[in-house]
């Protein structure tokens, strides 16, 4: 896809393409490449719009998510602090799972960024980095655990007659152990 798109009023940056090209299997192949070319090219990149952005009397926010974006996002915070810019940034970092917690300087992090996470249960395990994260939950909206009109649940349970569904809406990863899981499901 085009390294810059526009979609709906978003400008979408696809970064570390030429890296995705030879890496084919997946988002995760070839990280450590793709998590140094962001620490390169990243900064500079968010310093202009942040630049930018002060100019026209705006207030830029840049939300980080989980291990990989740390370094790249301390290289950001230490560019705009190079530049004099960091007064008109909001730089958060949250944290959905502890995958590469020993690779993350929370120090720095700290520092750089305010820290989130998605449960009370994250903020605790993220206690014994030396952090205190603010818990901003990901979950679902108070309005879909409305209770369903009797033709919408009818029609459901005409479907799954005899049936049983299981569902499970997240990342593969191995260390997840989802493998056990539907070994162990297909067992049962």
């Amino acid at each position: 896809l085009p390294g810059i798109e526009g979609h709906d009023g978003v400008t979408l940056h696809r970064w570390s393409q030429a890296i995705s090209a030879r890496a084919r299997h997946g988002v995760y192949d070839d990280e450590e490449r793709k998590i140094a070319d962001w620490c390169i090219w990243l900064p500079d990149h968010l310093a202009e719009v942040v630049a930018a952005d002060r100019a026209a009397g705006l207030r830029t926010v840049v939300l980080a998510e989980d291990w990989h974006t740390a370094w790249p996002l301390i290289a950001v915070h230490d560019e705009l602090v190079r530049r004099g810019l960091r007064d008109a940034a909001t730089l958060g970092w949250t944290a959905n799972n502890r995958f590469g917690f020993h690779r993350i300087d929370f120090g720095r992090l700290g520092d750089a960024a305010t820290l989130l996470t998605i449960s009370r249960a994250m903020k605790h395990l993220m206690w014994s980095h030396g952090v205190n994260p603010l818990v901003v939950p990901n979950g679902i909206p108070d309005d879909v655990l409305e209770p369903v009109s009797r033709e919408e649940l009818h029609a459901l349970r005409s479907v799954f007659e005899h049936r049983v569904m299981l569902t499970k809406v997240g990342r593969w990863d191995p260390d997840k152990r989802w493998h056990m899981a539907i070994e162990a499901v297909a067992r049962l």
